[in-house]
């Protein structure tokens, strides 16, 4: 069982020979202890080094931690943030604090923790461990954790070339991908490279949704998916960027997306309502490159442009609320994260672009 032990951290003066530096958090009070707050890093993860801030949706900063430079993997999960690698887990709290959830299996120098995804409530989590075998395969371990129940393997998977790998815990579940190794570049959209497939945490039985030719984006309740086909960042046969939105009777609405677009994703389904966001780019490389949103109504596939300016989705709020951001080399304003409503307005909550989620 994985213990939820709080930790209180001291910054000391002294002498001898540098280790990995513990967390270092600092906290502001705020009003409403159970209000939305965004998560947001520094800098892209993987940087050294970073923090994690939590930040209201009015811009106030309530907590912020620094980032552990051996972490492999990081999200949102419910109440928290989740870190992982160096061989433990750890959860960065609303209030800063850092929570040492435990050891994680199979994590030594051999093995790469990835796609670390947890439920909308935080109540579980999923990531995979990856390690590269004798014959060059790869063999991937996901593992599901309980809130305080503690790790257990879910399934098992070796394959020349691909990694199985979670990349999603949709409303309807979570998803994973069996992705590609090695692929790279300058990627604005990323969800999946490989055919993804759902999770049946009971049995561990895989069903899949899409083929590796289209991108995978998200899973509704309902099971209706949302990916992307010929997203130069991925598979593709050099044909017009879509949006696919497949129904769980098999039926799908294709949506082209212009000749002028070269990268798109960010199909992310409303809650409790038709929209489907999508964000789509020239996607250049050169300087300063354009992204344009609009919203799809998933019952006919009609799309209505938003005036975001170079804002893409991150996630849905609320109905009617999105988070967004701007990256560094995007026209239309200045970097950083946003939130917004369905007509276009956007406040600016923290000069990072590198938003991870809400912490509920």
């Amino acid at each position: 069982m994985w213990l939820r032990t709080g930790v209180v951290v001291l910054v000391v003066a002294g002498c001898g020979p540098a280790t990995v530096a513990p967390p270092v958090s600092t906290t502001t009070p705020t009003a409403d202890a159970h209000a939305p707050l965004v998560a947001v890093l520094d800098a892209p993860f993987g940087a050294v080094p970073n923090s994690v801030h939590l930040v209201a949706l009015d811009g106030t900063e309530v907590a912020s931690m620094a980032i552990r430079p051996d972490a492999e993997a990081i999200a949102v999960a419910g109440s928290e943030v989740l870190i992982a690698g160096g061989g433990r887990l750890d959860a960065v709290d609303r209030t800063g604090a850092d929570i040492e959830l435990g050891a994680i299996p199979d994590d030594t120098s051999a093995d790469l923790v990835r796609g670390l995804v947890a439920s909308p409530d935080g109540s579980q989590w999923l990531w995979a461990s990856l390690r590269v075998m004798a014959d060059g395969a790869i063999r991937s371990r996901i593992y599901l954790d309980d809130d305080g129940a503690g790790p257990r393997l879910v399934l098992e998977h070796t394959e020349q070339g691909h990694s199985l790998q979670p990349v999603a815990w949709t409303a309807a579940g979570p998803v994973l991908s069996d992705e590609v190794d090695g692929i790279g570049g300058y990627v604005l959209f990323r969800r999946s490279f490989g055919a993804a497939s759902h999770l049946d945490l009971a049995t561990g039985a895989l069903t899949q949704l899409t083929s590796d030719t289209c991108a995978f984006n998200d899973l509704a309740p309902g099971g209706m998916v949302t990916c992307v086909v010929d997203s130069r960042e991925g598979p593709n046969d050099g044909g017009v960027v879509r949006l696919t939105v497949r129904t769980a009777n098999g039926t799908a609405i294709v949506v082209p997306l212009g000749t002028d677009v070269h990268q798109a994703g960010d199909a992310l389904f409303q809650p409790q309502g038709p929209l489907i966001t999508i964000a789509s780019s020239p996607a250049t490389g050169a300087g300063t490159d354009a992204v344009h949103t609009a919203f799809v109504d998933s019952r006919g596939g009609a799309m209505q442009p938003v005036v975001f300016n170079g804002l893409q989705p991150v996630q849905w709020i609320s109905t009617s609320s999105l988070l967004l951001t701007r990256g560094l080399n995007i026209s239309g304003g200045p970097p950083g994260t946003y939130v917004g409503n369905l007509e276009g307005t956007a406040t600016k909550v923290s000069p990072h672009p590198y938003a991870l989620g809400i912490v509920r």
